[in-house]
């Protein structure tokens, strides 16, 4: 059994202190000088805390505390000591405890329970800190971070294993030491009187210096806690070597660097490759136009062919318009419409489209049992993706084999999409197209959808075609997959998703022949070329037709001119003012202004943003003659209506 060993030179005062802790159930040994300590200290090694009076330590001219801190015992040199005096306060004797390390004090006379008390917590904070094999002694010892724990004096009381593995130090030689003493940057340390009072008890790791045994600064991060058991307060402290980790995070640093390169390099090549895929293009659709044109402007051309020039003009904007759709579709930016739609209609109609162009050699298998088949979004463009789809799995079928086309739904949980990347939560309807060709390798396969990146042989593919689709099943908040080894087929999969209620659907009558009309139209476009075009047409239908070149200069006309516009055609992108913007000032100045957006993009967020706001109508560029005298005429009519 543990005892405390009491130093009292004065016979009554030793009796009665030693009465109130015997009644308690303490153990005591008794002494009166500093001989007998040495020797009870040497006879009874179970001692646990040290009460000494003041004035014996004086008499003894403090020999029992400078022989108890100078043992080699690591259990005496740590012994907590607690002082009485009856003639100084502990504010008095704060300077001389703390250079000989004093864990407590009291002032006589004191009261039986608060001296009980005192040597019970003095008992208890170290049997807590050091000597208790409870689940705390054993996790700190485990701990692979160095750790000391130090008392209120700065005193260390205990380290673990990790501290000699790694810095040299022996316990013996630190147990007793003052912690300051081992950092070489001491007011990081939370005991240091510099230190501001929080420290880092708010859990953050500091970047400091241990002193290893034989005298080196090794760089370590260290985290305190402060500690409380008992009543008796104490610190932990970990401290962590650092260069490891900083070494991890260079490298990963240095690889995420390089990893940023390649992308860019990627990047810039796809880049590339679709700048020269459309500048090939759009060169073609400017020589038809340009040649033509020239011939307009001689006299070599007759009247009866001027017919056949304007079809072929007519044809070269639209093959720039399919392309301009296909970019759309590439950036995501495509989907003109938000109709709904049967897909399983739209496969029905691909394949009956395709049956009499595809190879005899090639079986086609329909299984179209998704019990909601219906979508919103683009027809048309949805006709492009499994168009796309079928023909590249017929391409990959030279010899013959089977294309197979399966329908079904599937629920997509947070747990599933959180494994996909690029696959969001809810319910799809998953269309698989599958063929038995010869497959595609890994490298082809994660490029696949790059913008005219294809494996076709030259003037076989633009490579647009799989870009394209991968566009429109993002605009329509869909996922495409694909899944394929060589000499195995392929199966490309999509996901988008379905409705279970149908919206109302609008059907718009198209009329074939150009609207006539009668009003003043405002055409602002910064574009002149576009302005001046837009101009002859309106003129051609009838309007009387002004044209300003900037939103500045349409809100200036709007002012001299007030009420007597009858419709804005607004171009949507302009550099001095954006259309929105125009617009907001031109409803100031005239709230019922009709006002036709105008732009090359296609109907998107911000275009139906517009719309609700109070926008009559929208056009898409380039548009026809027959085109823009609907828009207009539409708009108009209905404020004649």
């Amino acid at each position: 059994m543990s005892a405390v060993l009491m130093v009292i030179d004065d016979p009554i005062q030793r009796h009665v202190l030693t009465s109130l802790l015997e009644t308690a159930g303490v153990e005591v040994l008794s002494c009166q000088s500093g001989e007998q300590v040495e020797q009870a200290l040497d006879d009874h090694r179970d001692i646990d805390a040290l009460v000494v009076h003041l004035q014996t330590l004086e008499k003894e001219k403090w020999r029992v505390c400078r022989m108890v801190r100078a043992s080699e015992c690591p259990k005496i040199r740590t012994l907590p000591i607690l002082v009485l005096s009856a003639t100084h306060s502990e504010s008095e004797a704060r300077d001389f405890l703390h250079e000989i390390q004093i864990q407590g004090f009291l002032s006589l006379p004191v009261g039986p329970t608060r001296f009980v008390e005192a040597v019970r917590r003095l008992r208890l904070g170290l049997s807590s800190m050091g000597h208790s094999p409870d689940c705390f002694q054993m996790l700190f010892e485990a701990l692979p971070d160095m750790g000391f724990i130090y008392d209120e004096t700065q005193i260390i009381r205990h380290v673990n294993a990790a501290v000699s593995q790694q810095l040299g130090w022996q316990p013996t030689d630190i147990i007793g030491q003052n912690i300051q003493r081992l950092f070489t940057q001491s007011k990081t340390l939370l005991g240091h009187p510099d230190c501001p009072t929080d420290g880092f008890r708010n859990g953050q790791w500091t970047e400091t210096q241990i002193l290893k045994q034989n005298g080196e600064p090794l760089d370590v991060e260290v985290f305190e806690q402060l500690l409380s058991t008992h009543g008796t307060s104490a610190t932990c402290v970990l401290a962590r070597a650092n260069a490891g980790r900083k070494q991890v995070e260079k490298e990963k640093a240095c690889l995420e660097h390089q990893l940023q390169k390649v992308q860019q390099v990627l990047k810039m090549e796809a880049v590339g490759r679709l700048a020269a895929g459309v500048a090939h293009d759009v060169n073609n659709i400017l020589t038809a136009i340009m040649g033509h044109a020239s011939l307009l402007q001689t006299s070599i051309i007759d009247r009866s062919s001027l017919k056949d020039v304007g079809e072929v003009l007519e044809q070269a904007v639209r093959r720039g318009q399919h392309l301009t759709m296909q970019l759309l579709g590439f950036a995501r930016q495509g989907k003109h419409q938000h109709v709904p739609v049967d897909l399983h209609q739209v496969i029905r109609e691909t394949f009956t489209l395709l049956r009499q162009t595809i190879s005899s050699a090639i079986t086609t298998d329909l299984t179209l049992s998704a019990s909601h088949s219906w979508v919103v979004g683009d027809p048309d463009q949805l006709h492009q993706v499994f168009m796309n789809l079928v023909l590249n799995a017929c391409d990959a079928m030279s010899q013959g084999g089977i294309l197979c086309c399966e329908t079904g739904n599937e629920v997509v949980d947070e747990t599933m999409a959180r494994q996909i990347p690029g696959l969001t939560p809810g319910n799809f309807l998953v269309i698989c197209v599958r063929d038995t060709g010869q497959g595609i390798s890994p490298e082809v396969s994660a490029r696949i959808f790059e913008p005219f990146f294809t494996t076709k042989e030259y003037g076989k593919g633009s490579g647009m075609g799989l870009a394209m689709v991968y566009g429109i099943v993002k605009s329509h908040q869909g996922y495409i997959a694909v899944s394929s080894e060589p000499g195995w087929g392929t199966t490309m999969k999509v996901y988008l998703p379905f409705v279970s209620h149908l919206p109302e659907r609008r059907d718009e009558v198209v009329e074939k022949i150009p609207l006539q009309g009668k009003g003043h139209v405002l055409v602002v476009d910064d574009e002149e070329i576009v302005a001046e075009t837009a101009s002859e047409l309106l003129k051609h239908l009838g309007y009387s037709v002004a044209m300003v070149m900037s939103g500045h200069e349409a809100l200036d006309y709007c002012r001299l001119h007030a009420n007597q516009v009858d419709l804005v055609l607004l171009d949507m992108i302009m550099d001095d003012m954006s259309g929105a913007d125009c617009f907001s000032a031109l409803r100031r100045l005239q709230p019922d202004l009709n006002v036709l957006l105008c732009t090359g993009y296609d109907r998107n967020h911000a275009v139906q943003e517009l719309l609700d706001q109070g926008v009559a109508g929208f056009i898409q560029k380039p548009y026809d003659l027959h085109e823009l005298s609907r828009a207009v005429g539409s708009v108009l009519a209905h404020q004649v209506a």
